[in-house]
């Protein structure tokens, strides 16, 4: 009789769906350690990335960031060392530093130090010490113990969605620690399908990626993922109709 039931079930979400319900994907969580990152590798080497504010069709440069990963050994471990230098139009310059295991991306130590504030935090295990500086406050102490290791946020540039096994249709949910809140934080990422994106005057093959709500209020982050070698090759922030967008272009 249940079988009956079921088989019931499946004929009438058929008719009422199109069959559209058998199509539905799963979404990925995305720890430390699982499948979807298993083996994979950073794009090695230096990248600089040039960020506009776009308003009323006006396109206005708003900051450079270089950012250089290697290869390093950090004590028994490998591990990538990703280092930034973010210069904006006003002169301010912020620096980052972000060790991560090389087996499977795990958070080693993440330093920051900008013009007005500043943060560090290590992992020995499962507990993250460090602190953090912001303008107008004491210094803020972080003393934690995580259930498991974590992952940490991206710098000025994103590089853990490069590692993730895109598709079409693919989507996925990834805790990670940010050290600003002193907490671990869910970003989302789905691939809205690939799509050819002009790139330094030649055609390149991407996945085009929703990367979650990010920045101002009502914004959300997309990004352009070369499918050949996972670089992010193009961000872009965007509100409402209308509102200021931010890009970040790859040169």
């Amino acid at each position: 009789m249940l079988r009956i039931v079921g088989y019931l079930m499946i004929a009438f979400l058929l008719l009422n769906t199109g069959g559209r319900f058998l199509c539905a994907q799963t979404v990925d969580t995305v720890y430390v350690g699982s499948l979807p990152v298993k083996d994979a590798k950073l794009f090695v080497g230096t990248e600089t990335f040039h960020s506009y504010k776009l308003e009323n069709g006006q396109k206005n440069l708003t900051s450079i960031t270089r950012q250089t990963i290697t290869p390093l050994q950090a004590g028994v471990s490998n591990a990538y060392l990703i280092e930034s230098v973010h210069v904006d139009t006003k002169g301010d310059t912020t620096l980052g530093m972000l060790i991560i295991k090389a087996s499977d991306f795990s958070l080693i130590h993440h330093k920051v130090k900008a013009t007005a504030d500043s943060a560090a935090v290590t992992c020995y295990g499962h507990y993250l010490t460090g602190w953090v500086v912001l303008p107008g406050q004491p210094v803020r102490l972080i003393d934690l113990k995580t259930p498991r290791p974590v992952f940490p946020v991206d710098g000025p540039q994103p590089w853990l969605v490069s590692l993730l096994p895109l598709r079409e249709g693919y989507s996925a949910l990834v805790p990670r620690f940010n050290m600003w809140r002193g907490k671990e934080i869910w970003s989302s990422i789905k691939v809205l399908g690939g799509e050819m994106l002009e790139h330094h005057g030649q055609r390149v093959d991407c996945w085009k990626v929703d990367a979650g709500p990010m920045g101002p209020p009502g914004y959300r982050s997309y990004r352009w993922v070369e499918k050949a070698t996972g670089r992010v090759l193009q961000s872009v922030l965007q509100g409402e109709a209308g509102q200021v967008e931010y890009w970040t272009l790859a040169e």
